[in-house]
Order: structure tokens, then C-alpha cells, then sequence
């Protein structure tokens, strides 16, 4: 369905691990914010790619921390030929580093996207913004925490779409 972003690879200073890049078609299920791509991470992944997450840890990463601003999101059910976008509560955790560096505070926010029940064209991608909390933060990773997956659809095609991520990175010192 995607094209995957290799475990570790970086784009604009950030890792991106579980994650693929999406072109639109009616097989997303919603709508990119800005067309024609966009990334996403389905739940059947994460056995095989370990947990989505953006990140600053990965090899020869010149990012000490980033704030997290905003992005558009949604969710669906991606179909070999139509996707479905459906509506769900996707909470964002991040991990901000102690004054010494090291891991300490998790910090956590939800957001909301509701879909159409009955859509005639895949819905929009919904813009949030994140809260101060996640400033300052080294790892970034999206759980979706309640859906509502059509009937006789499979919740392991289950995919949270994101576009237009905006965020300051922080350079090592």
C-alpha cells in the first residue's frame, strides 16, 4: 500500500521508524492536506516494524530535541481498492530529556477526528495543534486509542494518515 521509510532514515532532521509514505488514491480513505502524498502507519505494521515513532535517536541524527506544533491527521481502514476514513481518538505521547540528556518526562495529548458516516469522497485530514508540552521532546509516537471501524471491515488494515507536520528542531550543541 505504502512505500516504507526505512527504520532510521531521516527527513528534515527526524527519523521516522514504522512509518511509509502514502500517495492519494481512494484506497487511503481520506484526504491528504496537501496533495499528492502523505505518511502513515497501519497497526499490522508494528510486529513487523516495531512501534511508529519520529524520533531524534537515530545514527549520525545532529537533532538534540524538536517542539512538536501541529499536523493534520485522520484514520482508516485501507482497502486494496477504497479505504474507508473512519473516526477515532489518536493519543500522541513524548518523551522530553532530563536536564543531564536522559529520558525522564512523558507527556501526552488527544486528539479527535471524526469522519462522515456516510462519505462521498474521502473526508479531510483533521488540523491540530499540539500543546506546550511537547516542546522540548526527543521521541514522538501515536496510538489510536478508540475507533470506529465498520462492520465487516478489518481492524488490522487500521492506519493513521499525518501530513503537514510542523516542528523546530534543535541542533546539538
Amino acid at each position: 500500500m505504502g512505500q516504507g521509510i526505512p527504520p532510521g532514515d531521516n527527513y528534515l532532521g527526524l527519523g521516522y521508524n514504522g512509518w511509509s509514505v502514502f500517495r492519494e488514491s481512494p484506497a487511503l480513505g481520506v484526504k491528504p492536506a496537501s496533495s499528492p502524498n502523505a505518511i502513515g502507519t497501519e497497526i499490522r505494521n508494528e510486529a513487523t516494524q516495531g512501534p511508529n515513532l519520529i524520533t531524534t535517536n537515530y545514527p549520525d541524527s545532529k537533532v538534540a530535541k524538536f517542539d512538536m506544533i501541529r499536523m493534520a491527521f485522520g484514520c482508516a481502514v485501507n482497502g486494496q481498492v477504497v479505504g474507508t476514513g473512519i473516526s477515532c481518538v489518536v493519543r500522541a505521547t513524548a518523551t522530553k530529556p532530563n536536564s543531564d540528556g536522559t529520558p525522564s518526562s512523558i507527556v501526552r495529548q488527544d486528539f479527535r477526528f471524526q469522519a462522515p458516516l456516510l462519505p462521498l469522497s474521502p473526508p479531510p485530514l483533521s488540523v491540530q495543534d499540539f500543546s506546550d508540552d511537547f516542546k522540548g521532546i526527543t521521541d514522538l509516537r501515536f496510538t489510536i486509542i478508540n475507533s470506529l471501524i465498520p462492520a465487516g471491515l478489518d481492524g488490522t488494515l487500521l492506519a493513521l494518515v499525518a501530513d503537514n507536520l510542523s516542528y523546530k528542531t534543535y541542533l546539538k550543541a
